[in-house]
């Protein structure tokens, strides 16, 4: 599909013992072609390239190196390429773990991976093999090079091939699992996105494509997302390896900063790969609808971050890029007291003022509101049912029927201070339907995908 400047010619083959496969995709990660009907190939590549790799097809996989699949051979000094592949069962049923990219640099971070992830990610494993066809892709760019094999050693117990990268083998890679293809790249700049390009182009139009780009970041070493595919229908659900059951949602604190300067952070976190959005509101004495500047909803004279054109920028942004739709999450933290409607606004005042402006902008279910206000919560349930809701509370809520007593409805889900957390907390709130989240002074909240 390219002639490199610079280019040699590189020749092979590829095959499952004697059987050879006609159609495989081969590439150097800048030109590619795919294999005749005698499984050969030949092409010019960059006289430089450090691999040359294949994209496995549907019912074959690589041969595996201590539960690495190796599809790549080294290229330096060579001519000629072997791939021998081996067969899967024809199922198009399978299971797919996306991990994040591991923050791994210190002994405490190793132990917290180990002692709560790799647990938890085995646990799901299991139930995925006995399944049937199951592999994972892993970011390992922020693993410190110490850590690196004890690392590789951990994720070897989940007893799944795990497409490394780029530690191990090429920056970009793709395969098939049943009959999608995985495009796993490194990043989103130019090379990686040629790389897309270049595999897309040699597959049938209506293949489906799952993880086109970064694999998903839930920001943290405590959870992964695991793609289903069952008779043709794909889910995917988030599964923390802590207490909470949802991808991370990015916090943002407007005090001090201007538009920009928030607007600049939102973008950086979704391009990080953040699914959710997260801010409290605030009332100006015009009663604009901002970013909250202060530690308290006070009426502000400040002009602050426009909540409205904020959500307008993001949405012009996400339809440019074409990556998938964010949550919002938008806090409405009203409070009762002398000040009430003088200092503050009335809770009632405030959240039809947030709603109108929120709901103007047609979010649908992408749309939570989260308060500490119990009086808030049963009002926006009685006035606009329809609206998904979260109860913030933290460790002056006092027990678990205390604080719940305050409501008149169940909401969808919880968020608990993390100082609180326990097993019998949890157990009990998801007992009663609620899916739950954590907070803490990380200001990193985690809400569900």
């Amino acid at each position: 599909m390219s002639i490199p400047a610079f280019a040699k010619r590189v020749e092979g083959r590829v095959h499952c013992g004697p059987r050879l496969l006609q159609g495989v995709i081969v590439t150097d990660g800048t030109a590619f072609t795919s294999t005749a009907a005698d499984g050969t190939f030949a092409f010019d590549v960059s006289d430089d390239t450090p691999y040359i790799q294949i994209v496995t097809p549907y019912c074959f996989a690589a041969q595996q190196q201590d539960g690495i699949p190796v599809f790549w051979q080294e290229a330096e000094g060579r001519r000629w390429f072997d791939f021998d592949i081996v067969p899967t069962t024809p199922a198009e049923d399978y299971t797919l773990f996306a991990i994040p990219s591991l923050q791994i640099t210190d002994a405490e971070q190793f132990a917290s991976f180990e002692e709560e992830f790799i647990p938890s990610l085995v646990d799901k494993a299991i139930t995925a093999r006995i399944k049937g066809l199951t592999a994972g892709v892993i970011l390992t760019k922020n693993v410190a090079p110490a850590y690196a094999q004890k690392v590789n050693k951990q994720l070897a117990k989940a007893k799944i091939a795990m497409y490394m990268l780029p530690a191990q083998g090429p920056e970009n890679q793709a395969f098939f699992i049943g009959k999608d293809l995985v495009i796993c790249l490194k990043d989103n700049g130019p090379a990686a996105q040629a790389f897309a390009k270049g595999v897309k182009a040699l597959v049938p139009p209506e293949t489906r494509i799952l993880i086109d780009g970064e694999v998903p970041d839930p920001h943290a070493a405590y959870g992964f997302i695991v793609y289903s595919n069952k008779a043709g229908k794909l889910d995917l659900a988030y599964h923390g390896a802590n207490y909470s059951e949802q991808p991370s949602c990015a916090h943002f604190d407007a005090r001090d900063k201007t538009a920009q300067e928030i607007e600049d952070e939102v973008f950086t976190a979704i391009n990080s790969g953040f699914v959710s959005i997260e801010a409290a509101l605030q009332l100006t004495q015009r009663s604009d609808v901002i970013l909250l500047r202060d530690s308290y909803p006070k009426y502000t004279q400040e002009k602050g971050v426009d909540a409205g054109q904020l959500i307008d920028r993001i949405e012009a942004y996400m339809n440019w890029t074409k990556w998938p739709a964010v949550r919002y999450f938008f806090a409405i933290n009203s409070g009762s007291g002398a000040g009430e409607g003088k200092v503050w606004p009335e809770f009632k005042l405030f959240v039809d003022r947030c709603l109108e402006v929120l709901l103007s902008k047609g979010l649908g279910d992408r749309l939570v509101i989260e308060s500490f206000d119990d009086r808030a919560l049963n009002y926006i349930h009685q006035k606009y049912p329809s609206l998904d809701l979260c109860y913030l509370v933290d460790t002056e809520c006092g027990s678990y029927e205390d604080f719940m007593s305050l409501l008149d409805f169940t909401p969808k889900w919880i968020s608990f201070q993390d100082e609180m957390v326990n097993d019998t907390l949890i157990k009990t709130a998801r007992d009663a339907g609620m899916l739950v989240s954590v907070w803490g002074d990380s200001k990193i909240i985690t809400y569900a995908q």
